[in-house]
């Protein structure tokens, strides 16, 4: 169960294209947290797309648009169950997501490449609920990779 928020600034995307994007990010985030991609596990994200006008997101005393040369921003906020997670991992989905943003949205790397910014929120297993009812990594851990579902289960024995 992962929560994905992407707000993004000085971006209009039309239906096919926030589909395309929402795909290619889930497929890249599965790959990395659960070690595969499947139609089955891609129903375990949601993703909220938010386009947010050039001068709603600001990075330090300017809007972000303004501190690259394509004049777009993306932020994606991300709420993961805790329990496979490691630095490794992280710094591969970081470079994963990146890379999806800046392909499908057309963002170059500058010099400083701060227009995409990127935060994954590990949450304990009792504190995410889909219909009223508490889901648990646990129950969830078959969909796994089996080195994935050996983090899962030292996790749960801590």
């Amino acid at each position: 169960m992962t929560i994905m928020r992407v707000g993004m600034a000085g971006v209009k995307l039309d239906t096919t294209s926030k589909g395309n994007l929402v795909k290619r990010l889930i497929e890249e985030f599965a790959a990395v947290e659960v070690g595969q991609y499947s139609e089955p596990i891609a129903a375990g994200y949601t993703v909220q797309m938010e386009e947010i006008e050039p001068d709603n997101l600001w990075m330090g005393l300017k809007p972000a648009v303004e501190t690259h040369p394509a004049a777009k921003a993306v932020v994606i906020t991300a709420y993961v169950m805790a329990g496979p997670w490691n630095a490794v991992m992280k710094k591969e989905l970081f470079s994963r997501l990146d890379g999806v943003i800046r392909d499908v949205l057309a963002i170059p790397r500058g010099d400083s490449s701060a227009n995409v910014w990127i935060t994954v929120t590990e949450i304990p297993g009792d504190s995410f609920c889909v219909g009223g009812k508490v889901v648990s990594i646990a129950k969830l851990s078959p969909l796994f990779t089996p080195d994935r579902q050996q983090r899962i289960n030292e996790y749960l024995k801590q």
